[in-house]
């Protein structure tokens, strides 16, 4: 009882307040930065809020099979890169993915 009470008082709200970005993060600019992605090692996946929603105010959900392409994620991110979260599996569980996917630059 006393949790639920703290969740609704004023010092706990700033607090949960401060956790969130003064910025959205837009999926359009998200989908654009991964654009330069190459070469991963394995699947990748953007899914959650940005995916859902258009745009998130916490992180960037990916669902990765390679645990080396994270880095990569992360660089084509730039600043954002700090806001991805990564979840290391075969597949998304959800049926709303946007899969990463490798870019043969030869082919082009």
């Amino acid at each position: 009882m006393q949790n639920q009470m703290n969740a609704t008082t004023s010092p706990y709200r700033a607090k949960a307040a401060k956790n969130l970005l003064k910025v959205k993060i837009d999926l359009r600019i998200v989908t654009r930065m991964l654009k330069k992605i190459k070469d991963l090692k394995g699947k990748a996946w953007l899914v959650g809020g940005v995916l859902t929603e258009g745009y998130s105010k916490r992180d960037i959900d990916f669902v990765v099979t390679d645990r080396k392409d994270i880095p990569k994620i992360k660089e084509a991110l730039g600043t954002l890169g700090q806001y991805a979260r990564f979840v290391i599996k075969s597949k998304p569980s959800g049926s709303l993915r946007l899969e990463i996917a490798n870019i043969d630059t030869d082919a082009v």
